[in-house]
């Protein structure tokens, strides 16, 4: 999926690495995949949907950084920009 899309993400004018990164730790805390969810359940011995909701909030924050450094190349370039390598 990622070759894919880093035709779309360059038309964007963004860094593809840094979204796909963003995206996967996302993806690691949401069902299904949940992978960093379930490990945190089973060593706090804790139901699944207990932690889900304690983590929830964050989930969201990750969601909102991810749609803008997505649609917002600045806050994803704009480092890079400023040091000008």
């Amino acid at each position: 999926m990622v070759p894919i899309s880093s035709a779309k993400l360059a038309s964007i004018r963004s860094t593809s690495a840094i979204i796909v990164t963003i995206n996967l730790g996302v993806g690691q805390q949401t069902p299904p995949v949940a992978t960093v969810l379930f490990t945190t359940a089973a060593i706090a011995r804790l139901p699944f949907w207990e932690v889900f909701k304690a983590g929830w909030p964050f989930t969201l924050v990750l969601a909102l950084v991810t749609l803008l450094v997505t649609y917002v190349p600045w806050l994803s370039l704009g480092l890079v920009n400023l040091v000008k390598w």
